[in-house]
C-alpha cells in the first residue's frame, strides 16, 4: 500500500494528521496497516476453512464450491504476500 493510499484511509476516518507525522509515525501506522490486513486476511481465510466441505447433500455443487474456495484461498494467501 503506497502512503497516498494510506493518507486517504487515514483521511477517512478522521486521522488527517497522519499526513503531516514524522517519519517514525509515519512507520508505525503502516506497520498498523499491515497488522490490519493480517487480520482480515486470517479471518477470510478462517471463513474458507469452515465452509470447505460444508457437506452440501449435492456432490456436484460441493465439488464446484470447494474449488472456488481453493481459487480464493490462494487469492487471500497472495495479497499477503504482496
Amino acid at each position: 500500500m503506497t502512503h497516498e493510499e494510506l493518507f486517504s484511509l487515514a483521511d477517512k476516518v478522521g486521522l488527517g494528521f497522519v499526513r503531516h507525522a514524522s517519519d517514525k509515525d509515519i512507520e508505525k501506522f503502516e506497520q498498523l496497516a499491515k497488522l490490519i490486513t493480517q487480520q482480515y486476511c486470517k479471518a477470510t481465510l478462517d471463513t474458507i476453512d469452515a465452509l470447505f466441505d460444508s457437506q452440501d447433500p449435492n456432490a456436484m455443487y460441493q465439488t464446484g464450491y470447494n474449488h472456488a474456495l481453493i481459487h480464493l484461498q490462494e487469492f487471500i494467501t497472495s495479497m499477503e504476500k504482496a
